[in-house]
């Protein structure tokens, strides 16, 4: 596990899986691919030297305030989430594995993905696109797969945590809280 800074909820780095405040802790960063060139076909289309540029602020950013810890980043097939993912672990130093994952396609059921998540034990950074990734945030949130709570804009970025043997709902579903959600307009020089 690759850990940058100290955790938003536990007092030190979180290093190991344990329980925190007795509930166990995962983390889950979602992270909208930097902006695109306009080009087609679109699975095809890589970033722009200005979405090069902030996702490289954007990991400068992370990395001066501590704020990140993750074991693996997961993106998806289209070629401009897989740049992002790469040039985002590069920065950060991480030499974290990439894979590429279905379920993150724009407009791909976030119940299936939703459901891989209640039992992730690694703390994950997904990197996708919209309406997915705002539509998965509030999803988890709400458990109603019709709304849309956050918009993120191009490199946005929404870091949300999981606990466990804590639930506000009768089926017992882990409680996915956000912890922060990131702009570029507050990180971009």
């Amino acid at each position: 596990m690759s850990i940058i800074g100290k955790s938003n909820f536990s007092v030190g780095y979180v290093k190991q899986r344990k329980s925190i405040n007795k509930f166990d802790l995962m983390r889950l960063y979602l992270l909208r691919h930097a902006e695109a060139q306009s080009t087609y076909p679109d699975e095809k289309r890589s970033l722009s030297e200005r979405g090069k540029n902030t996702t490289i602020e954007l990991a400068n950013f992370l990395k001066a305030k501590g704020a990140i810890a993750i074991d693996e980043i997961r993106h998806s097939s289209l070629a401009r989430t897989g740049e992002t993912a790469q040039i985002f672990n590069a920065e950060m130093n991480l030499g974290l594995p990439l894979n590429k994952i279905t379920g993150l396609a724009p407009l791909d059921d976030v119940r299936i993905l939703a459901n891989q998540l209640q039992i992730e034990e690694k703390n994950i950074m997904l990197v996708g696109h919209l309406p997915q990734l705002s539509t998965l945030a509030s999803y988890l949130i709400t458990k109603d797969e019709g709304s849309i709570l956050f918009n993120l804009n191009t490199c946005g970025l929404i870091a949300l945590e999981r606990y466990e043997g804590y639930s506000t709902n009768k089926n017992n579903n882990p409680l996915w809280v956000i912890q922060w959600m990131l702009d570029p307009q507050l990180y971009v020089s």
